[in-house]
């Protein structure tokens, strides 16, 4: 834990006390900046939908234009427009020069969309569905966050606990070859013995150093996803997790996976891209009134109305037929890759649930090889003391019962994280997963 302390002051973070896994997954997910950026998308999408909802609202416009100009046309139509036009305004001589003119013209409008091919419904289609795979997108990082949260906090178990043994077993061993020194210095133990009993303590002392490297690295991990060094408490445990069968596993997998919801919703999307290139060719309408304003010297301003409904409507596309394939060409696609998927999801969890009765299995093995390797260790310590076997044969004792530790450790970690590994790949690692793996680490 040193280490990790020193990690902390190095990256200028707070050290914290010894937490619990949902703790430590909690503070990991409060912090995730992914998240917040997934939610911060899901709000853009909905103010995109209420942007299509009230675009059918009516929408009210102020214009305005200060012009001068000694243009006929200009001249004649802003003193119609002004009802300042007179009798010598008719005259040849004022048509063809009218001198300058001044008009402030100013205008309230409204408008009222009344068809517009289906743009607004399929824009609010779109923004719907795309507020859903954020939605469905941040359901599935916040899965692999609480997944690696779980798998750097369970690495520091291993580490740590791996590091402990290994502690043990140097010590001992380093005890064994201090009395055979002492026994070489006299004669009584064979150099070449000693000496490569010597090298199998430096190989564990290695091994030490290698653990203490793998510790940190986890520390790490973790400090930067909670945003401070935790030192997590518990222990790896041997307590088996209940596994739904295969078939059950798949089933719940097809149905959760934030991904495959995801995948649904974008060929959803390609429909309704589908459908809005298919309106490309339909006629837009819109409704509009107006009042207005014209002056030439702000002394009078008459006002003026107009309503009327507007109708377009295009006159073909070449490029209709292009965008109606593509579109068409974009619904497969994505409904293959939602297939594709789901194939997938379904060789993740065969994968993970066959890795985690993997770990499950050695378990037995690995602990009956710990116990034979320890019975063997007993047996050698009094045979060397009575000069019948070599210090060598100690110190590779001591090597074995250290291997065997850490397999077991390596296993009991295989047990947890294969576990959240199945969680994870079922698309159901949540908060209630996470407290299930804390309760087998106490």
């Amino acid at each position: 834990m040193r280490k990790l302390v020193a990690l902390a002051f190095l990256l200028g973070v707070p050290v914290a006390a010894a937490e619990p896994l949902d703790e430590a997954v909690a503070k990991t997910l409060a912090r995730a900046p992914a998240l917040r950026g997934m939610l911060a998308r899901k709000d853009a999408a909905l103010a995109l939908e209420r942007e299509a909802s009230w675009s059918r609202l009516p929408a009210l416009s102020v214009r305005s234009a200060l012009t001068r100009g000694d243009d006929p046309v200009y001249a004649f139509g802003s003193l119609l427009r002004q009802r300042a036009f007179t009798a010598q305004d008719f005259a040849v001589d004022r048509l063809n020069w009218p001198g300058y003119r001044t008009n402030l013209q100013g205008s309230l409008e409204a408008g009222l969309p009344l068809f517009t091919a289906f743009e607004l419904s399929s824009a609010r289609d779109l923004a719907r569905l795309a507020a859903q795979r954020a939605e469905a997108g941040g359901e599935g990082l916040s899965q692999s966050v609480r997944f690696a949260a779980v798998e750097a906090f369970l690495q520091i178990l291993l580490q740590r606990e791996s590091l402990r043994a290994l502690d043990e077993r140097i010590l001992s061993a380093s005890k064994e070859l201090e009395n055979a020194d002492r026994l070489r210095q006299k004669g009584l133990v064979l150099g070449s013995d000693y000496y490569a009993a010597e090298g199998i303590l430096s190989g564990l002392k290695a091994w030490q150093a290698q653990l203490s490297a793998k510790l940190s690295e986890a520390g790490y991990r973790l400090s930067v996803l909670a945003g401070e060094t935790l030192t997590p408490a518990g222990k790896l445990s041997e307590k088996p997790y209940p596994l739904p069968d295969t078939e059950a596993l798949l089933s719940r997998a097809l149905e959760s996976r934030a991904d495959l919801k995801a995948a649904a919703l974008e060929e959803r999307s390609a429909e309704v891209q589908r459908r809005r290139t298919d309106s490309s060719l339909l006629p837009r309408a819109d409704a509009f009134a107006a009042i207005g304003i014209n002056s030439g010297d702000l002394s009078a301003a008459p006002s003026d109305r107009m309503v009327g409904v507007r109708l377009h409507m295009p006159f073909g596309d070449p490029a209709y037929p292009a965008k109606r394939e593509g579109a068409r060409a974009l619904v497969e696609a994505s409904r293959l890759d939602r297939e594709a998927l789901g194939d997938s999801v379904k060789s993740q969890v065969l994968s993970a649930r066959a890795g985690y009765l993997g770990a499950a299995s050695t378990l037995p093995l690995a602990k009956t090889t710990l116990e034979r390797s320890q019975k063997s260790l007993e047996l050698f310590r009094p045979l060397y003391r009575e000069g019948r076997q070599s210090v060598l044969e100690v110190l590779r004792a001591e090597e074995a019962v250290a291997r065997s530790q850490l397999q077991l450790l390596e296993a009991l970690y295989g047990l947890h994280a294969g576990y959240a590994g199945v969680r994870l790949a079922a698309g159901t690692l949540d908060d209630e997963a996470v407290r299930e793996i804390r309760s087998h680490l106490e």
